[in-house]
């Protein structure tokens, strides 16, 4: 990267040898000092050898850009047939051709090009249109599949998520033709989405299964707004990549996390299971605890936690990084968990039980918070939380819904008597000012 910048290696050791005391080279990356990084930032200690880090990002992303122009390619690697996975290529395995035709550079520039790129955003809008045409004309080509495939057999497909991000982020505040970036976004989102698991496992399948799709759908390798509609339009229809396998009972819950990248399920097989979703595998090992039926499961709000209820009256915190349980169990239902859910702020869960009742537990003491939420006379199918935390919806076999206010634990209004079945689910409007229902008398209303 620094000979785009005509800098030679031999000019690059002089440096470092002369920063010894704050730079070093451990197993060929280099470490610096902290308070170097934070002197070449500080414009009053380091005054004409201040850095400005949206210029040194901005700078960065004009050396990825360069080397993803210069070194991309059709089929990088070499390999040799579509019927063979990435793991059982021989003669050369896919990690030695990775170190072979995939130049560290190129490494460097695929995992990280649209990190400085958004990181350079001040330069990017102060400066002239330049750069921001430069990025565009990378995505807008066939190099953007070029670079999908490049991270395929790096097997670093599950970072093309955060570079979409990286793209929409930067598309609100470029000027020139911010549009196309956001389609762009769009289109390679959809496309990992849809064949994540063929790629990740076959690289040579972006071309065969994935882009093979796109292309009898009258899309081109970016794909335009025409082909972006007839996906949104029919996106449903498909399923997206392998049925997630590994539960050894049903699967009586899945719950998304809050930003995509994971799901959680919850099962007749007591455990319960997080999934990578750009992968289709499990993520680490299943958590387990529960002595009967997982029932119900529910992601924090900063996806670092789930809940999960269960037909052992108990409801359990489960650390999705850990994949252990945090605090004691909550217990004081004396029916089945049927439903739970965390509160928009995470520091608490609301749960529904056979035992008629919803009750609102601290997830930081482990406790309940103040009286069960008692007038259902029958199981409470589903619980939900209003957007602004202050109140709980929920349902029942009763064939009512009330409302409960999560302060006073106690009921608000009258409960709707429309429903002539049981109340099976209830959610909120994202403006919290309705409550929608669905019975098994084969209707759903909504609720002011």
């Amino acid at each position: 990267m620094l000979e785009t910048q005509n800098i030679t290696p031999s000019t690059t050791q002089r440096v470092l040898d002369n920063l010894k005391e704050v730079l070093f080279d451990r197993n060929g990356k280099l470490h610096f000092h902290l308070s170097f990084a934070e002197f070449l930032s500080s414009v009053k200690r380091s005054e004409k050898w201040v850095i400005k880090q949206e210029t040194s990002h901005l700078k960065l992303f004009r050396a990825c850009v360069n080397i993803l122009e210069r070194e991309l390619k059709f089929n990088i690697c070499h390999l040799e047939t579509s019927y063979l996975t990435n793991r059982a290529v021989t003669d050369l395995s896919i990690c030695e051709r990775v170190t072979k035709f995939v130049p560290a550079e190129l490494q460097y520039s695929s995992i990280h090009w649209t990190s400085h790129m958004v990181k350079a955003k001040e330069d990017f809008t102060l400066k002239n249109d330049l750069d921001s045409s430069c990025a565009l004309n990378f995505m807008n080509n066939k190099r953007m599949i070029y670079w999908v495939e490049c991270l395929s057999v790096m097997d670093k497909v599950s970072l093309i998520k955060s570079a979409v991000d990286d793209i929409k982020v930067w598309a609100k505040f470029t000027k020139v033709r911010s549009n196309i970036a956001s389609e762009i976004a769009e289109g390679i989102e959809i496309l990992v989405d849809s064949y994540s698991a063929a790629i990740v496992e076959s690289t040579p399948h972006l071309y065969i299964s994935a882009l093979g799709w796109f292309i009898k759908q009258s899309l081109g390798p970016v794909l335009g707004q025409e082909g972006l509609q007839y996906h949104r339009k029919t996106r449903g229809l498909y399923r997206v990549g392998q049925p997630l396998q590994g539960h050894m009972n049903w699967v009586t819950s899945v719950a998304y996390s809050p930003d995509g990248r994971h799901m959680a399920s919850g099962s007749d097989d007591h455990t319960v299971r997080i999934w990578d979703t750009q992968t289709g595998k499990q993520v680490g090992k299943s958590l387990q605890g529960h002595t009967k039926a997982v029932t119900s499961v529910a992601y924090s709000p900063d996806g670092k936690h789930v809940a999960s209820g269960s037909n052992d009256h108990t409801i359990r915190i489960w650390n999705t990084q850990s994949k252990k349980q945090v605090g004691n169990s909550l217990q004081g239902h004396t029916g089945l968990i049927t439903s739970v859910t965390y509160s928009p702020d995470g520091t608490h869960v609301a749960s529904g039980s056979s035992d008629h009742t919803v009750r609102i537990w601290n997830t930081l003491t482990d406790k309940q918070v103040g009286q069960p939420l008692q007038g259902h006379t029958d199981l409470v199918t589903s619980v939900a939380y209003s957007p602004d935390g202050r109140y709980v919806a929920s349902g029942s076999g009763d064939h009512t819904v009330k409302i409960w206010d999560t302060q006073t634990c106690k009921k608000v209004g009258q409960p709707p008597q429309d429903y002539t079945g049981s109340v099976t689910s209830v959610a909120y409007s994202p403006d919290g000012r309705h409550v929608v229902s669905g019975s098994d008398d084969h209707t759903v209303r909504i609720w002011d």
